[in-house]
């Protein structure tokens, strides 16, 4: 670690990440944390936020022209190490009776109880969070731990599984996928959303991990029926209403917290049917990567934000994201609009509109809803997901400030059911939908991992319901072109590869989701082929991250995705397209077109891009500050995600 006073050591390397983010390459974790407290101490102009890792800080910004000022500023920084307040000490009771406990032991040429005492004796301090709310990565102080990742990933990990993986020790805050190797397990919450923080352990904290018994047989640890009774009640949750995640397991949100209050408002509507999959959405929670928080939100953000326009709400308004089509029962009179997928909107009158026959309605036009009225969205026959806006906005307790359903994080709202009663949260007043002078640009939230603080759209203000408009999707066809930034791991596989990558035509795959698009090579073309070996450590990932396993079929992450990552990312996407893949749906074909982060301009080839893909070291000439933006690539449609990279 770096003494205080000390000089921490310069970029590596810098490297553009899309076109609002920026990863930095430094020689340990030392100087990470010293360039995370700097650029959380002192942010750069328009940055929307810091997350560090293992040897790497991700950076990421409200527009392009602050990446590009970003880029040539991080190449000669060389923050100064400040005294560390002491942070605190914890302690945490495991029971270690770990799957991988024996295994580990005997390859590391240990008993298990001198693993045990070994991993007791050790003072960890928390160094960065990462992957899933609650899961902070804690650094040996002797330095004396590399512990590898288990060769085949599980599906669900049980939550307070207490874990190692190359120098670090970490406890699953809940039931999510992982790579990890189980020593033991603690029923010490690591996440609570009442808390300030809500993560138990923050940056600087000490601790120790003290040995205990089991109180019961068949129990989980100390207290065993508290973790087997979530671990029921998780499973539960998502036969009710989970949604199938990449790799099978079941993601489905926590049912702990703020979020599972009821959020004050007026009754408006009533679920009749709420279709395959419906979520209360907003634009999402950033700013919070240090605590293993993806901004998640709404996917087709421009979707989105039309359909609350038209109802004269604020942008970042919650609001319906369904796929599959829903039927809604109005209790008062209320007005809606539906945009995104191409799907019929139909409505029955009720008793106040008198008898007659169904009426059809265009989609992003206003639809007033009286009193018994029934609206039917069918299913997109274009496009994935439908939007609906209800004049007011949805009323929906907020966790971290945004009313968003994170599908892996597990927060937020649970997924609507049939039968649920939808409310509102403010009466109609006059004024401008963005009167409180907070950013109305969707694409603001598009990077995440930023503090949205002013830049987030004003979600409580309404303003005079608007005129029809067209609708937004941006999906034409049976596949889609979306533009990218080469890298920041491009260098992982050969110029050939990288060229092909851009060539190949891809096909999305049923096991896609919110958390990114699984991807497989279309026209029998091979999978791609790394030229490294080994693993990457774990960095910082946006939305539109393409990441590439090692069976070689690329995902790109959307809302969902985990903070960090530890497979090597190809290219990213631009910002300006992620609302493209947010309505492929499975059996889309994609190709990605790369691009240079100054202008978005096509490069004339993979090739030519390869050599800046892997980085600008210290003195390279910096791209000049971006601003243009090119016109969005016709073709496209949607489909739900994945995840391949876990703890």
């Amino acid at each position: 670690m770096s003494a205080e006073g000390a000089v921490a050591g310069r970029a590596r390397a810098v490297h553009r990440v899309g076109t609002r983010a920026v990863l930095v390459d430094l020689a340990d974790l030392g100087d990470v944390m010293t360039w995370h407290a700097a650029l959380s101490a002192e942010p750069l102009s328009e940055q929307r936020g810091v997350v560090a890792a293992a040897s790497t800080i991700l950076l990421t910004t409200n527009t392009p022209a602050a990446a590009a000022d970003a880029f040539a500023f991080l190449r000669d920084f060389a923050p100064t190490s400040a005294a560390r307040e002491s942070g605190r000490e914890i302690t945490l009771d495991v029971v270690y009776d770990g799957e991988d406990l024996a295994a580990l032991a005997d390859s590391l040429g240990l008993t298990p109880d001198s693993l045990i005492e070994k991993h007791t004796a050790e003072t960890w301090t928390g160094a960065f969070g990462g992957f899933a709310p609650g899961f902070t990565y804690c650094i040996a102080e002797s330095g004396d731990w590399d512990v590898p990742r288990r060769d085949s990933p599980r599906t669900a990990v049980p939550p307070g599984s207490v874990a190692l993986a190359g120098e670090f020790s970490a406890v699953y805050p809940r039931r999510t996928p992982g790579g990890w190797q189980l020593i033991g397990r603690t029923d010490t919450p690591m996440w609570d959303e009442s808390a300030e923080p809500p993560a138990l352990i923050a940056s600087g904290d000490t601790v120790r991990y003290r040995a205990v018994r089991p109180r019961s047989e068949g129990g989980a640890g100390p207290d065993g029926a508290d973790h087997a009774a979530q671990a029921a009640e998780e499973d539960a949750r998502a036969d009710a209403g989970g949604h199938a995640a990449p790799s099978g397991e079941t993601v489905s949100p926590s049912s702990t917290g703020p979020a599972d209050r009821a959020a004050a408002g007026r009754p408006v509507l009533t679920v009749e049917d709420s279709g395959l999959l419906t979520l209360v959405e907003d634009l999402g929670r950033p700013g919070y990567g240090d605590l293993g928080v993806a901004s998640s939100g709404v996917v087709d953000r421009g979707s989105a934000w039309t359909a609350n326009r038209l109802v004269g709400n604020g942008g970042g308004a919650a609001l319906l994201e369904n796929i599959g089509g829903l039927r809604i029962t109005a209790l008062v009179d209320t007005v809606v609009a539906v945009t995104g997928a191409e799907a019929p909107l139909t409505v029955m009158p009720g008793r106040t509109s008198g008898a007659g026959e169904p009426r059809r309605h265009r989609l992003a036009h206003p639809v007033l809803l009286r009193t018994g009225d029934e609206l039917t969205v069918g299913p997109g026959t274009q496009g994935m997901r439908s939007y609906l806006a209800v004049r007011g906005g949805l009323a929906a307790a907020e966790v971290l400030g945004s009313a968003a359903t994170d599908l892996l994080s597990g927060l937020g709202p649970d997924p609507v059911k049939t039968g649920d009663t939808l409310r509102v949260r403010n009466r109609p007043r006059t004024g401008g939908a963005a009167a409180d002078g907070r950013s109305s640009d969707p694409q603001a939230t598009a990077s995440g991992g930023g503090s949205g603080g002013d830049s987030r759209p004003a979600t409580g203000v309404i303003s005079a319901v608007g005129g029809a408009e067209p609708n937004p999707l941006r999906v034409t066809g049976p596949g889609a072109a979306v533009r990218c930034v080469l890298g920041p791991r491009a260098d992982w596989f050969a110029p050939a590869e990288q060229a092909r990558f851009a060539r190949v035509s891809w096909e999305v795959t049923g096991e896609s989701n919110r958390v990114g698009l699984r991807l497989a090579p279309g026209d029998d073309e091979a999978p791609l082929e790394r030229e490294r070996e080994g693993e990457l450590a774990s960095e910082g990932m946006i939305s539109g991250a393409v990441q590439v396993p090692p069976n070689g079929r690329p995902v790109v992450f959307l809302a969902d995705h985990p903070v960090t990552g530890g497979y090597p990312v190809i290219a990213t996407v631009v910002a300006e397209d992620l609302d493209v893949l947010g309505q492929l749906p499975p059996g889309a074909r994609l190709t990605f077109v790369p691009v240079d982060p100054t202008d978005l301009a096509p490069l004339a080839s993979a090739d030519a891009q390869a050599g800046r893909s892997a980085g600008a070291p210290a003195g390279q000439e910096a791209d000049a500050p971006a601003g243009k933006e090119a016109a969005a690539p016709a073709d496209d449609r949607s489909v739900p995600a994945e995840t391949e990279d876990s703890p």
